[in-house]
């Protein structure tokens, strides 16, 4: 005599699929920002680079002795009207495997004040010199915030997160040239 399986239904007649499936919730599209899209796509492209892939290179920028000055005075000029202290300089040209022609150091007392100086750096380079930053980052946290102009990087610390970093330490073959307040 063959025994026949049992049927699993519950009390109403249905099988355990189906009343999964009445229960489970209905997927709702979720629309995603521009930073969480951004997210995803650096994510991808850095688990394609574990794949034996290239990273896309960072651009660089040809521009004219006078354009990057004026850029330099743009920027320092911004930091300085924010009330931005400690400035410092760092002219990477004369290294091998720079990332930017110069970057500058800064830092503030907080994370508004990191926020307002970064923001004032962003006008007077539009102002003074029609040139927008290539990306920010660090607005979230505000405890370090980086203005990239590609040839010209722009550091905003508080005071605890630039003595933790020590970025002119870890330039230190660069000429550093303080900038008054």
């Amino acid at each position: 005599m063959a025994l026949k399986p049992k049927s699993s239904k519950n009390s109403k007649g249905k099988t355990i699929k189906q009343t999964l499936k009445a229960k489970s919730p209905k997927r709702v599209k979720v629309v995603k920002t521009p930073r969480e899209l951004q997210e995803r796509e650096a994510n991808r492209i850095l688990n394609s680079a574990s794949s034996n892939t290239k990273l896309p290179k960072r651009p660089r920028k040809r521009v004219s002795l006078m354009q990057e000055q004026s850029l330099l005075e743009a920027v320092i000029k911004g930091l300085q009207d924010k009330k931005a202290s400690h400035i410092n300089q760092l002219d990477l040209r004369e290294l091998e495997h720079r990332i930017a022609d110069y970057f500058i150091i800064a830092e503030a007392e907080s994370k508004i004040q990191v926020r307002a100086i970064a923001q004032g750096v962003e006008d007077f380079a539009l102002r003074m010199s029609k040139e927008k930053p290539y990306r920010t980052e660090g607005f979230e946290n505000a405890e370090w915030i980086i203005v990239d102009f590609i040839n010209i990087v722009v550091h905003i610390f508080q005071r605890e997160a630039r003595m933790h970093y020590q970025l002119e330490q870890l330039w230190g073959d660069a000429i550093s040239t303080p900038i008054p307040d």
